[in-house]
């Protein structure tokens, strides 16, 4: 099962949404969904930034405006408590460096959780790492591996322009950033640390 979440940011459709996904806005994101036509299956926040009249959507969860999680963050544990296979965010990021961050951060959450999770744009694909990541059929795009770790150690890689053996990206370097995909499959594996991987391309991904 795959869940989709719209969250309050830039939005532009960068993916085709099926109708088997399971759509989830969180607050403004209903008026990204509404202007690209998207079918949403459930809306969630506390409507505070929300333009569009939610009043035909039967569908809703509202939460007051002080609270602890952010809407994008109670989105995210809404889809987690559908135990899907995997949680794409989009219109995750934004002019708001603030929920941004906090948006990709939600990653470690979705994964720790036990799926897979994605912030997607038009031009970008970001995951959370850790211990070893595949990349398919993006021959050409640029890869970066973003320590979030003070270290991560061990790491090796394959298909990609610059390798790596066996070798130490350290957090507030910039060492990992800019490789080139140049197989079919390509990818890391590393023994300790975590950190971001994104997958970017000045044509659309």
């Amino acid at each position: 099962m795959r869940v989709i979440i719209i969250a309050g940011g830039s939005f532009e459709p960068c993916l085709e949404i099926l109708p088997e996904d399971f759509v989830i806005c969180a607050d403004s994101g209903f008026d990204s969904a509404l202007k690209y036509g998207i079918h949403t299956n459930l809306l969630v926040g506390d409507m505070d930034s929300l333009k569009t009249d939610a009043g035909c959507m039967k569908d809703k969860i509202v939460f007051p405006v002080r609270k602890d999680y952010t809407d994008s963050e109670i989105a995210v544990k809404h889809a987690l408590s559908m135990h899907p296979d995997e949680i794409i965010l989009l219109g995750a990021v934004g002019t708001r460096l603030d929920h941004s961050v906090g948006n990709i951060f939600l990653l470690k959450q979705i994964h720790d959780a036990g799926a897979d999770g994605c912030i997607a744009d038009r031009h970008n694909r970001v995951y959370y790492y850790k211990d070893s990541f595949e990349i398919r059929d993006r021959c050409g795009a640029t890869v970066s591996l973003i320590p979030l770790s003070s270290a991560i150690e061990g790491i090796t890689t394959y298909g990609l322009d610059y390798s790596l053996s066996s070798e130490t990206l350290y957090f507030g370097a910039t060492r990992g950033l800019s490789n080139k995909v140049t197989e079919g499959i390509a990818g890391y594996t590393s023994k300790r640390g975590e950190g971001l991987l994104i997958i970017a391309s000045d044509d659309e991904l």
